[in-house]
């Protein structure tokens, strides 16, 4: 019985470290930001949030939708949020898309297999005990098919003038994030890319950032 609990929790700690190695990759979202200083997100700015695609009305209800999560973000860095275009001093202009489902194919990595279990039998030469065992394959073909949707988001922000819509706006600050995900829809992930954006709001990246999402 002792024998067997040893080889059981070699078993365990086996199993632990090829999940380790093995494990699925996490989905993850490319931050890109620009900025005309580097005071972040500019919480003396009152935001309005607007849509940046002329095809969107702003009582789309995709857009509002989008919207209200912008707006809860912005306040959760400290910024001041308006629907009344006309008390805004700055506007985040948000901008959309979705692509067709891409299918691929990857390749699926060694597969690993483990097993556990005893013998009783006890003839000449033998001994009964227990046994752990432990393999790895190498997949052999092109890799298994994999679908994604590929998202694209655009925040861009710019300062207006109360009351006048004539001015030339002045750039603030810009955000662009893309990720590559199974969910077919843009509302199921555009909560966890605006979370990925948030600290690099009014920042300079110096390049596209990779944020890995939990």
């Amino acid at each position: 019985m002792h024998q067997t609990r040893n080889v059981f929790h070699r078993f365990l700690v086996c199993l632990a470290l090829c999940l380790a190695v093995t494990g699925c990759a996490k989905p993850s979202v490319r931050v890109d930001t620009l900025s005309a200083s580097a005071g972040g997100a500019l919480p003396d700015v009152r935001y309005a949030i607007l849509p940046g695609m002329p095809e969107i009305r702003n009582d789309d209800l995709s857009f509002l939708e989008y919207q209200k999560q912008l707006a809860s973000m912005l306040r959760d860095l400290g910024c001041a949020v308006t629907e009344d275009g006309n008390q805004a001093t700055g506007a985040v202009l948000l901008s959309w898309q979705a692509s067709e489902k891409i299918a691929y194919y990857e390749d699926s990595g060694p597969t690993v297999g483990i097993g556990a279990g005893s013998s009783s039998y006890d003839g000449p030469g033998w001994g009964g005990g227990s046994f752990l065992g432990l393999g790895i394959g190498i997949p052999m073909g092109d890799g298994q098919a994999v679908m994604r949707y590929r998202y694209m988001v655009v925040l861009d922000a710019v300062a207006v003038s109360p009351g006048n819509g004539t001015s030339k706006p002045k750039s603030l600050w810009k955000v662009t994030l893309s990720s590559e995900s199974d969910a077919d829809s843009l509302r199921t992930v555009m909560p966890a890319m605006l979370e990925a954006a948030k600290p690099y709001i009014g920042k300079t990246t110096p390049g596209p950032v990779s944020v890995t999402l939990d």
